[in-house]
């Protein structure tokens, strides 16, 4: 969309110990027309408020914020709640959660929607079925899920923050010889490329990322146009992926 639009686009991989502005100044050489922020994380509140101080416009994406700035979202929220009671819907009772790090508002809001669903359904949060993420670990959701396969309980469910959290779970099931959806049931959130071809295919919340980025370019647009345009929240919606990797639970035997 930026190129359509005439503008040339510069991606700039953000680090904590070094002024974002400046970088990107040096880099181009000039000053830049506009800005997309995308995730927040490392990106902090006080880092985004410095940058909008600039007067520079501004859009975010996957990221908000309570100060007035323009921002694209999902509905990351909504996401979490409808996988959640995708899996009610099945059958499951005991549903464990692999979140991710806290610092991304996004995986906050889909835990959230997790829990929320959990407890207008009646059934228990334990915080036993919410083992946290491991950081260092290339393989997320792998340890989390070797955690929950422990339990003298296992979950017969699980319900992964991203698809990458699923394939790692549904690598653990694997590694300790039990079967998904057969023995534990997995979704995940995102719909990344791989999660259509892996084994099972996964089933998965798509969250709509072209859209994402194509809207926070026409916000920006707008912005370096007319800078009196008030500040908004756009929140987009996605849709749920029915595929392989989730089944009602298997009944024991009597």
């Amino acid at each position: 969309a930026g190129y359509e639009l005439g503008y040339q686009v510069f991606l700039h991989v953000y680090r904590p110990a070094v002024d974002p502005l400046n970088s990107i100044r040096e880099l181009m050489g000039r000053d830049v027309d506009g800005l997309i922020i995308a995730n927040d994380g490392d990106i902090t509140p006080n880092v985004i408020q410095n940058i909008a101080e600039t007067s520079i416009p501004l859009v975010l994406v996957e990221n908000f914020q309570n100060f007035p700035i323009h921002s694209v979202t999902a509905d990351n929220f909504t996401a979490g709640r409808v996988m959640t009671e995708y899996l009610i819907q099945l059958g499951h009772r005991r549903i464990g959660a692999l979140g991710g790090p806290d610092k991304y508002s996004s995986l906050r809001d889909r835990m959230r929607g997790y829990c929320i669903a959990m407890s207008e359904n009646g059934l228990q949060l334990d915080p036993s079925l919410q083992p946290g993420p491991v950081s260092g670990n290339p393989r997320k959701g792998y340890v989390q899920m070797q955690k929950l396969i422990a339990l003298p309980e296992p979950p017969t469910a699980v319900f992964a923050v991203s698809d990458r959290a699923a394939f790692g779970a549904m690598e653990a099931i694997k590694d300790a010889g039990l079967v998904c959806p057969d023995d534990i049931s997995v979704v995940g959130i995102d719909d990344v490329r791989d999660s259509a071809y892996s084994t099972p295919s996964l089933t998965t919340f798509s969250v709509p990322k072209y859209d994402l980025g194509k809207t926070a370019v026409l916000i920006l647009h707008n912005l370096t146009l007319n800078r009196s345009i008030p500040p908004a929240r756009t929140v987009l919606l996605g849709n749920i992926l029915v595929r392989q990797s989730a089944a009602p639970p298997r009944q024991k035997p009597l």
